[in-house]
């Protein structure tokens, strides 16, 4: 596999693209997909916009403390009230 990733800071948006080798000679299978990157501020207001609770942020699946400097990933464990 080759990947190329850019980062567009204007649009906060990491674009990646992707193409998987083959030995066997075929051609590669290329693809590119985008992530749209979000502050915890950011990502807070939107969440509190929908009407979710914000539980926790986890800095990863082992549900670890979210640390900006630090964390793979920022995963926001909500809870939607009931009406």
């Amino acid at each position: 596999m080759v990947e190329d990733c850019r980062i567009d800071s204007k649009l906060d948006l990491l674009r990646i693209n992707r193409a998987l080798l083959y030995r066997d000679g075929r051609p590669p299978y290329v693809y590119e997909f985008e992530i749209r990157m979000f502050d915890r501020l950011r990502l807070s207001a939107m969440l509190e916009e929908a009407d979710l609770k914000i539980v926790d942020f986890w800095g990863d699946f082992d549900r670890s403390a979210y640390k900006p400097d630090r964390s793979l990933r920022m995963i926001a464990v909500c809870r939607k009230e009931q009406s």
